[in-house]
């Protein structure tokens, strides 16, 4: 069983958001943002969705479903699968995250 990831995983979500178009002089925001284990690993693509965030059709809200650490941190920082390295829980642990953004000035 990996630990509790909660705080990581909104590290993780604060990063991707300042990694997407935020200026440097602004600090990320979420209005409410949760993140709840999903479950055991089922190796099957069609469960797996991430919707919303900037630059999508709903940039107020970040949703994904099912989803790995390291699938996050793929998005976080714009890197491939083989430039993550870490225990074997950040792809097998899963994650259903929630975040509520506050529209950009």
């Amino acid at each position: 069983m990996a630990p509790p990831m909660t705080g990581t995983a909104l590290a993780v979500l604060i990063s991707w958001g300042s990694a997407n178009g935020q200026t440097a002089d602004t600090r990320p925001v979420f209005e409410a943002a949760s993140v709840k284990p999903a479950g055991p690993f089922v190796p099957t693509p069609n469960l797996v969705f991430m919707r919303g965030g900037p630059g999508s059709d709903d940039p107020g809200q970040i949703a994904w479903t099912r989803v790995t650490l390291t699938t996050v941190l793929t998005r976080a920082y714009e890197v491939s699968r083989d430039q993550i390295s870490g225990p074997d829980w950040l792809n097998t642990e899963m994650y259903s995250i929630v975040a509520k953004i506050p529209r950009l000035r």
